[in-house]
């Protein structure tokens, strides 16, 4: 089973999201801060897919990002930044960094069917 860890600090679009994969057939495990995460992944670190939020409390979407790129065992799992601030440089920053994809909130289903077929078929 495909395994994909979840990061965002916003119950609902967490609780969307995790509903989402494990109805795809995946293994979802959910985090509600960076720090969570981050210790879920070092734990997990046969991860199939991240999908991170920017905004979080305390250390911040694209600090986690730059952390888990620094770390040769984690550089090739796909992370998918997922964020409400739609500016390009936004974008540009996490793709800049390591991102694989970006999608904005509100986040569609045909979104989310895509980041499926591109990174967990």
């Amino acid at each position: 089973m495909k395994k994909i860890v979840i990061i965002e600090d916003n119950i609902t679009q967490l609780k969307m999201l995790e509903f989402f994969f494990k109805k795809q057939g995946f293994d979802a495990i959910t985090c509600q801060s960076a720090e969570e995460g981050l210790e879920v992944i070092e734990k997990h670190r046969d991860l199939d897919l991240i999908t991170l939020d920017i905004n979080l409390p305390g250390m911040n979407g694209l600090q986690v990002l730059k952390k888990l790129r620094s770390d040769t065992a984690l550089r090739d799992i796909p992370i998918v930044m997922i964020s409400a601030l739609k500016q390009n440089v936004n974008i540009q920053d996490a793709l800049k960094i390591g991102a694989n994809d970006y999608l904005s909130k509100p986040i569609s289903l045909k979104s989310l069917e895509q980041i499926v077929e591109t990174y967990l078929k």
